[in-house]
C-alpha cells in the first residue's frame, strides 16, 4: 500500500481495504480460469466425453427466500437489515430485487456478488443472476401528525366519540 501524505479517516482506510480485498479476488477468480483454460490446452488427448449431469431441480421461490435470509446473516449489518425487508422474485433463473431509493441499491451491489456466487452455488448455477430494479416505495398507512389529522383518525375509529363531542358543544378543530 502507497503512503499518502493525507491521513485517511478510518471509515475511508476501510473501504479502500474492503476495494483491495475485491479486486484481490477478482484477480484471484481470473487466475483460477486461466489456468483450466491453459491445462485443457495443454493436453493433446481427444476430450473425454463429459459426464452428463441430471438437469438440476427447479427452484422454487421458497427456496429463493430461504437462501436470501440465510445469506442475510453472513452479509454486512447494513446490507443485511436491508435483505431482511426485501423479498427477492424469482423471474425464470434471475433473482429480481426491487428498491426505492439509491442508498438501498449501494447497499445490494456491495454484496451482489457474494450474493450471485451463494446461489449460484445453492441451486448448481440454476440462478447465475441478480437484477436490481428501483420502483416507487410502499406507502404504508401514514400515520396521522397534525391536532386535526390525529382528531380525524380517532373519530373513524370511534363514530361514537363525534356524538358525544357534539353533546358536550365542544369546540375543536
Amino acid at each position: 500500500m502507497h503512503e499518502s501524505r493525507i491521513q485517511l479517516s478510518g471509515f475511508e482506510e476501510y473501504k479502500q481495504k474492503k476495494q483491495e480485498d475485491r479486486n484481490s479476488a477478482i484477480k484471484e477468480d481470473k487466475t483460477v480460469e486461466t489456468n483450466i483454460i491453459q491445462s485443457e490446452i495443454a493436453y493433446d488427448e481427444p476430450p473425454q466425453e463429459e459426464q452428463k449431469v441430471a438437469d438440476p431441480a427447479p427452484v422454487s421461490q421458497e427456496m429463493l427466500t430461504q437462501y436470501w435470509i440465510e445469506f442475510s446473516h453472513t452479509a454486512g449489518v447494513r446490507a443485511s437489515s436491508l435483505m431482511k425487508a426485501i423479498i427477492p422474485e424469482l423471474q425464470s433463473n434471475e433473482v429480481v430485487v426491487t428498491i426505492a431509493s439509491a442508498a438501498q441499491q449501494d447497499a445490494i451491489e456491495d454484496v451482489r456478488m457474494n450474493f450471485i456466487h451463494f446461489v449460484t452455488q445453492k441451486t448448481n448455477g440454476v440462478i447465475q443472476s441478480l437484477r436490481i430494479e428501483k420502483g416507487a416505495a410502499e406507502i404504508t398507512d401514514r400515520k396521522p401528525y397534525t391536532e386535526k389529522e390525529k382528531l380525524e383518525f380517532m373519530l373513524s375509529k370511534n363514530p361514537e366519540w363525534k356524538e358525544m363531542i357534539e353533546k358536550l358543544g365542544l369546540r375543536l378543530p
